[in-house]
């Protein structure tokens, strides 16, 4: 399951948070992470599903999360669709390489939407993470995952990063 998609599609929380658009990573941290992006192109190189940037277990406490970088603006109704897409053709591949239903994502998987505040302004990140929140969560959240949470790229590194992967 999770350790055969580790060992063909292995990356590191930085790699996946790589923008190449401003040629930046949104995190220095190395844990090893599927790669879900070079997993959907196993599927068609040509026309790839859109998938999250990472899969993390942890294992201690038996805990899923789906990882997607968001290092430029987060405005507007295309960003909210592609999040969406992202989030649920993420969540087909892994009911068939997992072998799981959408029951156990829904009790199990968390989805992480990590944000770069410095390319939005306060007023945008209010704005956008609203119209997130309520479009995203209230369609998603109990029916498909078990929780979503949006967190600025320095408080992904203190809520997550040293609580999961040190």
């Amino acid at each position: 399951m999770y350790v055969d998609m580790l060992k063909n599609f292995s990356s590191t929380l930085k790699v996946a948070s790589y923008d190449s658009d401003n040629d930046e990573y949104m995190t220095e941290n190395e844990t090893e992470v599927v790669n879900l992006d070079t997993y959907a192109k196993t599927i068609s190189k040509t026309s790839p599903p859109k998938s999250c940037d990472a899969l993390f277990f942890y294992e201690a406490e038996q805990k899923w999360y789906l990882i997607e970088f968001k290092n430029g603006n987060l405005m507007g109704e295309y960003q909210k669709y592609k999040i969406k897409e992202k989030i649920f053709e993420s969540l087909l591949l892994l009911t068939k390489e997992l072998d799981e239903t959408i029951d156990f994502f829904q009790k199990n998987m968390t989805f992480i939407l990590v944000y770069n505040k410095s390319k939005n302004s306060r007023i945008n990140i209010l704005n956008s993470l609203n119209l997130l929140g309520n479009f995203v969560p209230k369609r998603l959240e109990g029916v498909y995952l078990k929780q979503i949470r949006y967190l600025e790229k320095g408080d992904f590194h203190k809520g997550f990063v040293e609580k999961y992967c040190v």
